[in-house]
């Protein structure tokens, strides 16, 4: 975060720069990691000014669909995903962010399609990717499905990783098995219970 801010004390009409230190608050905001107080105002801030300067980039763009889904707009955040897809289609990784963010505002044949269409312009994708099957998956009730998705998400060290895998446990009934999840999740966020 501070090589772009100082960038931008140099350069603070940069659309680039100021989309590029609004993802990094995104990432700060998406898992809980609490680096910087009051993230998603920054981001917030930072991406509105981002597409102000220069509509046309896409990652600026790109920044109000977690920021619309984050704020628990689902209809700005489907609209938004749909007009960034447009933007440039061939993109994996905004097309992939699009897709978690669609699915856990709702739209799981949106954010299914578009990661399957990241899955095969980038064929060595990332295990989060399966984030979105996961989703689509759970919310469907289909936990058997859902325990396969989330035994290919590796994101060790962050809280999705024994989240994911304690939900869908408890959702099978193997309150056992969810235990060893659901520790590590504490590990990693002691204040979970409380929240």
């Amino acid at each position: 975060i501070s090589s772009v801010s100082t960038a931008l004390e140099k350069h603070p009409r940069n659309a680039l720069l100021l989309a590029l230190q609004s993802n990094l608050y995104y990432g700060d905001v998406i898992h809980e990691l609490n680096l910087v107080p009051d993230s998603l105002s920054k981001m917030e801030g930072l991406a509105n000014k981002a597409v102000s300067l220069d509509p046309e980039l896409q990652i600026a763009q790109y920044n109000l669909v977690p920021l619309n889904s984050f704020l628990g707009r689902a209809k700005e955040c489907v609209e938004q995903a749909q007009k960034v897809v447009e933007m440039n289609p061939n993109h994996a990784r905004i097309l992939s962010g699009c897709a978690v963010h669609t699915t856990t505002v709702g739209a799981y044949e949106l954010g299914w399609e578009l990661i399957e269409r990241a899955k095969q312009l980038n064929p060595h994708y990332p295990g989060w990717y399966h984030f979105v099957d996961y989703l689509v998956h759970f919310g469907n009730k289909r936990y058997e499905e859902a325990w396969a998705e989330a035994q290919k998400i590796h994101v060790e060290g962050l809280l999705w990783h024994p989240l994911f895998r304690a939900s869908v446990l408890g959702k099978l009934g193997k309150v056992q098995e969810a235990e060893t999840y659901i520790n590590e999740l504490l590990q990693i966020k002691p204040e979970f219970p409380k929240r």
